[in-house]
């Protein structure tokens, strides 16, 4: 481009030639963020000519996360385009996409000349500000953190979210606006995809209850968490609702517990409407409290979305229509997807259906979904939904449930699920294990051989993987008991992470109720438990609970001072494979204002702020085989 400056877009060069634009690729380290494997990896993409050009933009969602490589939707909405004219279909999603980069790829549209753009954004809108790991970006904003201090200190935790999502709303309003100056300018058509939340079959992480409360609030929160808990075991959906609705008054709708217990309540009741405004409030309650929460659209954004395709005439693919559950359409068919907001292959296929209808402006159900994938990949992807699905904390009966789909599909897959229970069985250090070559030679299970293998000691989630496993394959026959072990080997290069974004602790911190710390046996055995705990800010005559599996033990009294006790374990209440010691923490007292202003102080200079309470913490935890095999 002699005599011009290059123009690119996302890891793109734009090159003007005959027939359009052409664009070649150009992986550049100086464009942060343009170059890496979180594009379409295709090298150029020559000139539409004569045919019209689709472009897709949008997330991981969009870009078909992890079937990318096998059926992303740009690809098969170009397979279902195939039979109604020429069209030219350009994949311009990127996993991981922010607002920043959505921004920029929507302001350089214009220079791709295209015919349809297909926004398929807006599950990583209210994302935290991007981090380095340490301290917060402020997104260009220098007076971000202070209106976000000053709204934690006039509001609370509920100011803090409401003023951090109200931030986030304007970057999508800027790129809506966008998309509309695109039409205005050059006629393209902009067909508006709205994102869905897997609400009913995504469960909330066990370590996010509440912020900060005043003592006395979180004990009645707390209480009535427990009778919500009995009435949904007992199916009374009412005393759910009205139960969940008075958490909520508590936590000012800054948990995602509540919401989660009203709609699982209402789904057994089979009120939809219910579930669906439920499940929303459980899903939206953590936005803006700078947690660790998985990329979600909320309602706000799904409605901003309608809006602007109904005032500015754009088709609009509502996803929470085209998803729906065909038993109880007010929420969407779980099987639509991989994880929270990742669709499955038939949520890909039944998503690029409606898209095709919209972009050849046919009423909605005139394209059929596709058959969607093969067997094999469809069986590796439910074996990588159990993966992912443990990594975020959910519950066994879903992890297992995709583990046995993955066979049920693919019997072959035994052989690998097998390497990866030994992997994660294998004493320390796991690279000695001979099932780590296996896995080192399978191209897409290498990268995660590292997480499996490169820290200490497991993350409770990879635990809860290899339990997931030994329930669905049997037990490992390599697991041998050692005499002693420590339940608290760091998971984390850095120490033991918390669920906000601030540096991990050197020691186990509890910001929620209970603690479930987890080891491996070879057969029932004679125990000794030895912890070395304190609860700086439970009322000394509480008490701590402590148990092993369904076993309940004596526990010690709560103590604001470091304190070391001993209990004994029976090898009955033991087991083979892993076992699990449940801590129960006594509600904490802790002084609201004082945390508030401290998280206040650290916003305004940068830092992540705390948000989550401190029920307990742990400074060593470790087991002693006392008696031999039961």
């Amino acid at each position: 481009m002699t005599g011009t400056q290059a123009q690119y877009v996302g890891p793109w060069l734009i090159e003007p030639v005959a027939g359009g634009a052409a664009l070649r690729r150009s992986d550049e380290e100086s464009r942060p963020g343009a170059s890496g494997p979180d594009w379409d990896p295709i090298d150029s993409i020559p000139a539409a000519g004569d045919a019209r050009r689709v472009v897709v933009l949008g997330e991981s969602t969009a870009r078909g996360w992890p079937f990318e490589s096998f059926g992303s939707p740009t690809s098969v909405l170009a397979r279902n385009l195939q039979s109604a004219g020429e069209f030219q279909c350009i994949d311009l999603a990127k996993v991981g996409a922010d607002g920043r980069v959505l921004l920029d790829l929507a302001g350089k549209l214009s220079l791709l000349h295209p015919d349809v753009v297909v926004s398929f954004a807006g599950n990583n809108w209210m994302m935290p500000p991007a981090t380095d790991g340490r301290r917060m970006d402020q997104c260009a904003d220098d007076g971000l953190n202070r209106r976000l201090a000053d709204a934690l200190r006039a509001g609370g935790y509920r100011g803090l979210k409401e003023a951090a999502t109200a931030h986030a709303m304007t970057a999508v309003r800027a790129y809506t606006e966008q998309l509309v100056r695109l039409h205005a300018e050059t006629g393209a058509t902009v067909v508006i995809v709205v994102t869905e939340y897997n609400l009913s079959g995504f469960a909330p992480p066990p370590d996010i209850q509440t912020p900060v409360l005043p003592g006395s609030d979180l004990a009645r929160w707390h209480e009535l968490r427990r009778q919500a808990q009995q009435a949904l075991a007992s199916g009374n959906a009412r005393a759910v609702a009205r139960l969940a609705a008075e958490m909520i008054d508590i936590d000012g709708g800054c948990s995602p517990v509540p919401g989660w217990l009203a709609g699982r309540a209402a789904v057994l009741a089979a009120d939809g409407r219910a579930a669906r405004l439920a499940f929303e409030q459980s899903r939206d309650s953590v936005c803006g409290l700078m947690l660790r929460y998985t990329p979600r659209v909320t309602r706000d954004v799904q409605q901003l979305l309608v809006d602007v395709a109904a005032e500015n005439g754009f088709p609009c693919v509502d996803l929470r229509r085209v998803l729906a559950d065909p038993d109880l359409p007010d929420i969407p068919d779980e099987s639509c997807f991989h994880d929270y907001c990742h669709l499955s292959d038939t949520g890909i296929e039944r998503a690029a259906a409606a898209i095709t209808d919209a972009v050849l402006a046919r009423p909605a159900g005139s394209t059929a979904p596709g058959p969607g994938l093969s067997p094999v990949v469809r069986a590796f992807g439910h074996a990588r939904a159990a993966a992912h699905l443990a990594f975020q904390a959910q519950p066994a009966d879903a992890v297992e449930a995709h583990l046995q789909a993955a066979l049920d599909l693919e019997p072959g897959l035994v052989p690998l699920l097998r390497d990866v229970r030994e992997l994660l069985s294998a004493p320390v250090p796991g690279w000695t294990d001979p099932a780590m070559a296996r896995l080192s030679e399978d191209p897409q299970i290498q990268p995660f051989v590292g997480v499996m293998t490169g820290n200490p000691g497991l993350t409770p989630e990879l635990w809860s993987l290899r339990d997931c496993l030994e329930s669905v394959l049997g037990q490992s026959e390599t697991v041998a008991s050692q005499s002693q072990v420590d339940l608290l080997l760091p998971s984390d290069p850095d120490g033991h992470p918390l669920p906000n974004w601030t540096q991990p602790w050197a020691h186990h911190v509890a910001c929620s109720s209970e603690s479930v710390l987890l080891f491996a046996l070879d057969g029932p055995r004679d125990l000794e438990l030895t912890i070395e705990f304190r609860t700086p800010w439970a009322d000394p005559a509480a008490s701590v609970e402590v148990g092993c599996n369904s076993a309940r033990l004596a526990g010690p009294e709560a103590s604001r001072s470091w304190s070391t006790v001993r209990l004994s374990i029976a090898a009955a209440q033991t087991k083979q494979g892993v076992n699990r010691i449940r801590i129960s923490w006594p509600v904490p007292r802790q002084d609201t204002e004082a945390a508030i202003c401290a998280d206040a102080d650290a916003l305004e200079t940068g830092e992540f702020p705390m948000i989550v309470p401190v029920f307990g913490e742990l400074y060593d935890a470790r087991i002693q085989i006392t008696g031999m095999p039961a």
